[in-house]
């Protein structure tokens, strides 16, 4: 990784991923980054979010972008920003915490509900920009 006072370099600090297998829980990823730059740990909610989550919801529009948080993880954040909440926690970035995603989202739609929490673990903001995402986030922020 970088150190805290190196600026973001796009070509040595992140990778672009193009796949990812949810048997062997493995992304596929490429770019020029360092052997030492990853995806993250929570890629697999990521994937789930962007590329998988309208068709397997039965949504009409899917978010083009999702912004991934660790604060607002509990029941009152949720019932402060008055959105829904997984009923579960689970271990982060394993195949139980997607399954809980997986199964709070197949009640709430996309775009009629924006912001879910896994309990636990954080918050995902889905839109359709990152300005969008952002707003939403400081709008969350004012809340709490």
């Amino acid at each position: 990784g970088r150190g805290p006072d190196e600026p973001v370099d796009l070509e040595r600090d992140f990778v672009c991923c193009v796949d990812f297998d949810s048997e062997e829980w493995r992304a596929k990823f490429r770019g020029n980054a360092k052997d030492d730059v990853k995806p993250s740990s929570d890629f697999p909610l990521h994937w789930y979010s962007l590329v998988e989550a309208a068709k397997a919801c039965h949504w009409e529009q899917e978010p083009k972008f999702v912004l991934h948080g660790h604060s607002f993880a509990s029941s009152e954040d949720a019932e402060l920003l008055n959105c829904p909440i997984s009923e579960e926690e689970t271990l982060f970035s394993t195949k139980e915490d997607v399954d809980a995603l997986r199964t709070l989202l197949v009640g709430y739609a996309y775009p009629e509900h924006k912001v879910f929490i896994r309990k636990g673990h954080g918050f995902l903001i889905f839109a359709e920009s990152m300005v969008d995402a952002t707003k939403q986030l400081h709008n969350m922020l004012a809340k709490s």
